[in-house]
């Protein structure tokens, strides 16, 4: 009998837990799903992990430093986790390219971009992005604008990679919590018990960090790169010390590896691009052929039509002339 297929697994975690609690949960979660009827790991699920705060969800100020500081190091927490992640194949897609603020900075930038230079485009992401991040006074406003514009076409499919969609006024018969939707599944419950803490220190963290210390520290950093700013230093500043030596150890003893998979992601995504792209060609092709043969078709119609009304007019003409002779024969005229 073939193993069943894990879809994802749903960890639910409060606010409060203590480190100990989180390892037997971790553990827990990973015995279980190894003694179930589950022993395959299916590569294409993923783990979801839910942070909440009892049923009281979290206050504005909480979300929106909460995803101010994911917005700036979603690229650095990326690295923890399959390259994939980061590409259109992602089952979540990223707040800094799919959320609807992203989309409203794109667009403006495009602007900048025709006027001016790019420290212009930097200098307008870290004002704007953070700021206004950062100045949404409501939970409901948060949802909106770091959600991606779809979501209310499909809350299931279209959440992304940190779905804060569970906490607004709107969503019913739902738990108040933050998901994070983008850890691939794992049996490893040490891999899991460190993702957990990341994401439980993620949300503390915005709890408690000073919101004006948090706006300059992610302006600061926002355009930095991974190699400038690292996973390392983003852990550290939560205060993760563990986690920060265990993704450390583990991305600096990758990172080879991790190279030689991106480029072979970006080759394979690259082919599937052009391979669309042609097939879009043929479809544009087939239309402008169809369009083609149907201006044709009624261009021959027309010419039909003119010839079958001149073929009436000549008729017609022709029997005035033969009236017009009989008459003329009788002496009529």
């Amino acid at each position: 009998m073939l193993p069943l297929t894990m879809v994802w697994i749903l960890i639910l975690i409060y606010l409060g837990i203590s480190g100990g609690q989180l390892k037997s949960k971790a553990q827990h979660t990973s015995t279980t799903k190894k003694t179930s009827k589950r022993t395959n790991c299916d590569l294409s699920a993923d783990i979801h992990v839910h942070i909440g705060n009892g049923q009281k969800g979290f206050d504005a100020r909480t979300v929106r430093k909460f995803m101010a500081f994911v917005y700036t190091f979603e690229n650095q927490i990326a690295v923890i986790h399959p390259p994939h992640y980061m590409t259109q194949r992602a089952f979540s897609k990223l707040v800094r390219t799919h959320s609807r603020l992203a989309q409203v900075a794109r667009d403006y930038r495009g602007k900048i971009l025709e006027t001016g230079g790019e420290e212009n485009v930097r200098a307008f992401d870290e004002d704007f992005i953070i700021d206004s991040i950062l100045e949404l006074d409501t939970v409901d406003d948060i949802v909106e604008r770091l959600s991606s514009p779809e979501i209310e076409e499909d809350r299931f499919y279209k959440r992304l990679t940190y779905s804060i969609c569970n906490l607004g006024t709107g969503a019913e018969k739902v738990k108040k919590t933050i998901e994070f939707r983008q850890h691939k599944s794992t049996f490893d419950d040490e891999e899991v018990y460190h993702w957990i803490t990341v994401c439980k220190s993620l949300v503390h963290f915005a709890s408690t960090v000073d919101e004006e210390l948090l706006r300059k520290f992610c302006k600061e950093n926002l355009h930095k790169t991974v190699d400038e700013f690292s996973i390392v230093e983003v852990l550290m500043a939560l205060g993760c010390p563990a986690q920060a030596y265990y993704y450390g150890i583990r991305v600096f003893a990758e990172k080879d590896e991790r190279a030689k998979d991106e480029r072979k992601l970006h080759k394979e995504i690259e082919d599937e691009n052009r391979k669309e792209e042609q097939e879009r060609e043929h479809r544009r092709n087939l239309e402008e052929r169809s369009r083609k043969e149907e201006e044709d078709l009624k261009m021959e119609e027309r010419r039909l039509e003119q010839e079958e009304k001149k073929r009436r007019e000549d008729e017609e003409e022709e029997k005035h002339l033969e009236d017009l002779l009989r008459r003329f024969g009788k002496g009529d005229l």
